[in-house]
């Protein structure tokens, strides 16, 4: 309990200092301390009997933060960044891109994900003959899924609902509230997050959500462009309708997948929670034991790793096709701490892949260019600065999870974004181009 409640109070310091330097509390700063300090104090509560994190583990974890934090104070003296350019504007417009533009991506990317959605639960319904079948064999269906052996499923299909997913959270910042169509893209994963009987893309989901959401929030007010003020009714109530739905799915899916909330490791206070929907034994140890994992492997110390394996996976299951590289599986080796685990923080992943040196190395340029391109994109920034900027602050965000450039949807889905806004700047022109030829007679047949 002393030690959870200085690792909260060092947290909370830390926080204070992120909102004084970046002048707000949402900051990359605070995204990455925030998660870190809640799994790293829970992890001492102890209210499940987890070993005590090794001192490689601390080494690592404190090392990791001082890197981070340097990067981001190594930002702060460039001078060119402290340049404010003021716009404004009058009407929704999104890096010059308007409404009926972004609902257009939105409703495509949303279309595109429900049709995976719905593939997807098609394929179950084919094996197990119905919905209650599907439900009841949840755990199947799981273990099937880690095993790589639902082959007719199309794959990848729900990178569009990610890329939707961050638009829409851009696009209420401008609005100030929920409209119907943004319910698409988020609708969509669900339902795909429900065919899988997974919780990890649920999270990531929500977390592009409020990333969108908070770095357009913070142009808008740097910039002080025109924009409808939220309005608060709609938002608290569309707030609560999706909290009760990653609430209700993310249970579900627990239910479902027959999770055991009897785990013999529990205190007695936690084994109170083990009717409670929201804190429940299993929700405790997804939220904390992650740290434990990174511990266990550090100890250990048996795992071999090519360069950037884990960092990288889609690339080396894109060269595994070509079978220029052996085939490596996206489920990493489980740890017993004391149930079994497999997710260990992304430190794992980068002291897998990179070494002493990644532990260092990558934290600071995590730091470094989220803090970059955090200031840039409020003076002078672009839409394809804003995808690159929301990549940086999902990886601070999910960091206490795991490295999510490991799934392939988190890469696709940015990529996927880059590629829309340079089509919808290059399209017009290319049409503007095509009817001054056409009117000049420059084209014939």
């Amino acid at each position: 309990m002393q030690i959870s409640l200085f690792l909260f109070i060092i947290g909370l310091l830390l926080v204070f200092a992120g909102r004084f330097v970046f002048r707000q509390w949402t900051n990359p700063l605070s995204l990455y301390i925030v998660p870190w300090t809640v799994v790293l104090a829970m992890y001492h509560l102890k209210f499940m009997v987890y070993d005590d994190l090794c001192s490689e583990a601390w080494a690592v974890i404190i090392v990791s933060l001082i890197s981070f934090i340097l990067g981001v104070v190594l930002v702060f003296p460039m001078k060119e960044l402290n340049i404010k350019t003021e716009r404004s504007s009058t009407s929704m417009i999104f890096f010059g891109f308007t409404d009926n533009q972004f609902k257009f991506l939105i409703f495509c990317f949303g279309f595109l994900g429900l049709i995976g959605s719905l593939q997807h639960w098609s394929v179950l319904l084919k094996m197990f003959g119905g919905i209650q079948e599907v439900l009841l064999s949840a755990n199947i269906i799981y273990s099937m899924r880690v095993q790589g052996s639902l082959p007719e499923v199309l794959p990848y299909l729900s990178f569009f609902s990610y890329a939707g997913i961050l638009l829409v959270g851009a696009r209420i910042a401008f609005r100030g509230k929920f409209g119907w169509l943004d319910t698409l893209p988020m609708i969509s994963l669900l339902l795909k997050e429900m065919a899988n009987f997974g919780r990890e893309g649920l999270l990531q989901g929500f977390s592009e959500l409020f990333i969108g959401f908070i770095i357009c929030r913070t142009i808008l007010r740097y910039q002080k462009i025109k924009s409808q003020k939220i309005n608060v009714k709609n938002f608290l109530l569309s707030f609560l309708l999706l909290a009760t739905l990653l609430v209700g799915s993310s249970t579900a899916v627990r239910f479902f997948r027959g999770t055991t909330e009897n785990f013999k490791q529990s205190s007695r206070e936690l084994g109170l929670m083990k009717s409670n929907i929201i804190l429940t034994p299993s929700i405790y140890l997804y939220a904390s034991g992650h740290v434990g994992v990174l511990s266990k492997y550090l100890y250990l110390n048996n795992e071999n790793a090519s360069f950037g394996e884990n960092t990288f996976l889609p690339i080396y299951h894109l060269l595994t096709k070509f079978q220029v590289v052996d085939k490596s599986g996206f489920y990493q080796k489980p740890y017993y701490i004391p149930i079994w685990i497999n997710t260990g923080t992304y430190l794992r992943e980068v002291h897998a892949d990179f070494g002493s040196l990644g532990v260092l190395l990558v934290p600071f340029l995590l730091g470094f260019f989220s803090t970059y391109y955090w200031f840039k994109i409020q003076h002078n920034g672009s839409a394809y600065q804003f995808v690159i900027l929301a990549g940086l602050l999902n990886i601070c965000v999910m960091s206490f999870l795991m490295m999510i450039t490991r799934g392939a949807n988190f890469a696709l889905s940015h990529i996927l974004l880059l590629i829309s806004f340079w089509l919808l700047r290059i399209l017009p022109k290319i049409t503007n181009h095509i009817k001054s030829k056409l009117i000049n007679g420059q084209i014939v047949d």
